[in-house]
């Protein structure tokens, strides 16, 4: 569904409007969580981010702790459908689950792109020059499927454990809500094979959609059956 650029920008000033409201709110009556410690360290620490700053902060932590989660577990339901042996060893042994959630962010992660760098100065990369002021967009995915990594990369195996996967970020910027995605992941995988037996999708794989590139990756809905 397309929607005109009117409704973009009244969508968006909506959400900002929302969370504006819930700012003010923990303004007043702040609580032991996250959102409270960000007014207070704008508010009492030095003033470090502009009242709009912390708005844009505070939608886009609620957007990546939800959409990505969503996104892990329905394309992990695709993945483990296309693979029934995975999905049987799953359901044999739940606590693959945990190497469950590490497989599919490396396999075909929510976040298989990183946000724009600019580069500070000019650099070499693989042979070609990158300058200083120019865009880079990197493709984490790509290293998910790197072969010097991760031999056999295209395999999709729940038991795989070799190298350190690119799917959470790395160093400064590994994700804030790993642990969270993680749980959530495993007690979704799990919740899902232990109370849907025969679990298969309702349509052919190449039937799923998935939503187009450059956004969060995973599907737009995924169908499925199991027996009662």
């Amino acid at each position: 569904m397309q929607h005109s650029p009117e409704e973009v920008a009244q969508a968006r000033q909506d959400g900002f409007d929302d969370m504006a409201a819930l700012v003010a709110a923990k303004r007043e009556q702040p609580a032991d969580d996250f959102l409270s410690a960000l007014v207070h360290a704008r508010d009492e620490d030095g003033d470090r981010l502009t009242e709009a700053e912390l708005i844009d902060l505070a939608t886009q932590l609620l957007l990546a702790g939800h959409e990505t989660t969503v996104s892990l577990i329905s394309t992990g339901i695709v993945l483990l459908c296309r693979h029934p042996e995975q999905l049987a060893a799953l359901r044999e042994d739940p606590v693959l689950a945990v190497g469950a959630v590490e497989e599919i962010m490396r396999f075909d992660g929510p976040a298989d792109a990183s946000l724009l760098r600019v580069a500070l100065e000019d650099v070499e990369l693989s042979g070609v020059t990158i300058r200083r002021g120019e865009a880079v967009l990197a493709f984490s995915g790509a290293a998910n499927r790197d072969e010097n990594a991760f031999p056999d990369a295209e395999r999709f195996d729940l038991r795989r454990k070799d190298a350190i996967r690119l799917g959470f970020g790395h160093g400064i910027h590994f994700c804030l809500g790993a642990a969270l995605a993680r749980l959530e992941g495993e007690v979704a995988l799990r919740s899902l094979v232990g109370r849907l037996p025969g679990l298969d999708l309702a349509v052919a794989p190449e039937d799923v959609v998935w939503r187009p590139p450059l956004s969060v990756r995973g599907p737009e809905s995924v169908l499925v059956t199991w027996r009662a």
